[in-house]
């Protein structure tokens, strides 16, 4: 697996590095820098976690025989289901239909939803997991940068509306271009989609990043709203699976660190066992980030996303992250 750069978030998974302003404003209370690697003996704990878990669901299905094949012949229906939309609505039907004897069986086989939830605790420690209905297994979080930044009232001598073309654009698509997995980035909005493509699982990366140099004697205001969108959703015929979407934005003075004056983040896991589907979601619309940088400096305005499937047989699991960024603009003002 390659290893993710790091990250300043909230109980979350992985990312990638990141640089930023002087933003400010806040909402939601988790600001705490962490490692954000997912290390490949977590990664081996989790799968050997879900095998385990998922012996005990096989257990509670001994003797339903019925219900198991009507049960897997609708997953799989979900399982090639392609569409969003309708994944989902067929998602929340087979939740509904199911759902009673799904937790019958769970308590059958001795499968605990809210041990399965303590013990990825465990293994993730900074990720809050919760058990969902009895059946499943969700994290989720958001930030926003904290404060309200004064900013300087002189007449500005320059205005930078920044567009695509102002913005270097990296991905990384280790889950491949199969089945609509990629990274794009159009009308100053960043899009991360991740199918699982292999046994095992897989991850996506996509970063944007804009610098301007101020020059002597000016002082760069940095001003742009931000929308954040993370989905994910895991579909289990064979084994169970774990699908995580993050999206994120940074802007600070590029020589500084990430803190939680200067980013902003939303993030999703879902989890479900052998059997079963979930999705969930998890945004946060029209946050407001400005940032003053100083001559000498130069300013730093980054999105970032980042897409991760764990899953024992590939196409069962989706997940997105989006930024979109609004009206960003750097107005240049004598100091």
């Amino acid at each position: 697996m390659k290893p993710l750069p790091l990250l300043c978030a909230v109980a979350l998974l992985a990312l990638l590095p990141a640089s930023s302003t002087l933003a400010q404003e806040k909402t939601v209370a988790v600001s705490v820098a962490i490692p954000t690697d997912i290390t490949a003996t977590q990664l081996a704990q989790i799968r050997s976690l879900l095998a385990a878990f998922d012996k005990k669901v096989e257990a509670g299905f001994v003797g339903e025989g019925t219900l198991r094949t009507v049960m897997t012949k609708e997953l799989k229906v979900i399982e090639a289901t392609k569409d969003l939309k309708l994944r989902q609505n067929a998602i929340l039907a087979y939740q509904k239909k199911h759902g009673d004897s799904y937790r019958r069986v769970l308590k059958k086989g001795g499968a605990d939803i809210s041990a399965l939830a303590v013990a990825l605790n465990r293994i993730l420690p900074t990720y809050s997991f919760t058990a969902v209905n009895g059946t499943h297994v969700i994290a989720k979080a958001r930030s926003r940068p904290l404060g309200n930044l004064t900013l300087p009232s002189k007449p500005a001598t320059q205005t930078l509306t920044l567009r695509d073309s102002n913005f270097r654009v990296t991905k990384d698509l280790g889950c491949g271009l199969i089945a609509g997995s990629n990274v794009t980035f159009s009308n100053l909005r960043l899009k991360n989609d991740a199918w699982s493509a292999v046994a095992g699982g897989c991850e996506n990366t996509g970063d944007t990043i804009h610098l301007t140099a101020v020059p002597a004697g000016m002082t760069a205001v940095t001003t742009a709203n931000v929308n954040l969108y993370s989905e994910a959703n895991a579909v289990s015929v064979v084994g169970g699976s774990l699908s995580t979407g993050l999206a994120r934005a940074t802007l600070k003075n590029s020589d500084e660190r990430i803190s939680d004056t200067n980013f902003a983040q939303v993030f999703i896991i879902v989890s479900a066992p052998v059997l079963w589907a979930a999705f969930d979601r998890h945004d946060d619309l029209n946050i407001p980030m400005q940032s003053q940088t100083p001559e000498g400096k130069s300013v730093s305005l980054e999105t970032s996303t980042y897409t991760r499937e764990v899953s024992a047989i590939g196409a069962g699991t989706y997940s997105a992250g989006t930024v979109e960024l609004l009206n960003p603009r750097i107005v240049l003002a004598p100091q």
